[in-house]
């Protein structure tokens, strides 16, 4: 399983009721050194993608088989082979790593028909970065998408419908910044988007997470 025992992907077939095959062989010399992403796989269409802390590459699943599917090339400053062997033990092996100026492996993914998102970390920063299928050519900037609907909260794509991503919003972080501009009698300071007053106005922290629906316009 995902993140610890001998491999990192097990495939399990509900009807058989048993694992069926095993991929990725995991690597003490590394997975002891760097921190496991929380989340490891994505789904897009009919298949289901896995990318791991401990490599570059992209693999998507299919019929229960792993292929390679993209390899992401730092070009600019590539990590070095063999690097995160040298690393320290966790905790510290991680923030060596952030600090060492190469990058780290993608930290979340998420694929539609027309884009792919992704993150990773460098130089103690993260960096957001959104693809273009057709024509090959990516955005990059080192600030999360702050959206202008939901109070200007830091938000990731978590999902995909064919073009559009699905964002998920934490309830808890907006009535967290209403209620902290009400009790300080600043409500005046709150933009709310007319189309989500109402909503913004009387969700509370305990209630589900908020999706959104957005389509990635160049």
């Amino acid at each position: 399983g995902l993140p610890n025992g001998d491999v990192k992907l097990k495939i399990y077939d509900i009807d058989k009721e048993q694992i069926v095959s095993k991929h990725l062989g995991t690597n003490p010399a590394i997975e002891d050194r760097i921190v496991s992403n929380n989340k490891n796989i994505s789904s897009y269409e009919s298949a289901i993608s896995l990318y791991t802390s401990s490599t570059d590459t992209i693999y998507q699943i299919k019929k229960n088989t792993l292929i390679a599917k993209y390899v992401l090339d730092f070009k600019n400053k590539p990590r070095p082979r063999g690097f995160l062997e040298t690393l320290p033990l966790m905790p510290r092996g991680y923030q060596v790593l952030l600090e060492s100026g190469y990058p780290s492996s993608p930290l979340s993914w998420e694929e539609n028909t027309e884009s792919i998102y992704f993150r990773f970390a460098r130089n103690n920063k993260f960096y957001y970065n959104i693809h273009d299928k057709k024509t090959l050519s990516s955005i990059m900037c080192t600030s999360n998408i702050s959206d202008n609907f939901f109070m200007g909260i830091d938000i990731e794509p978590v999902g995909n419908l064919k073009n559009q991503f699905i964002l998920s919003i934490d309830p808890g972080n907006i009535a967290m910044i209403r209620n902290h501009y009400k009790n300080n009698n600043q409500s005046d300071k709150i933009k709310y988007p007319s189309k989500f007053k109402d909503l913004l106005e009387s969700v509370e922290a305990d209630q589900n997470a908020l999706l959104a629906i957005v389509t990635i316009k160049n």
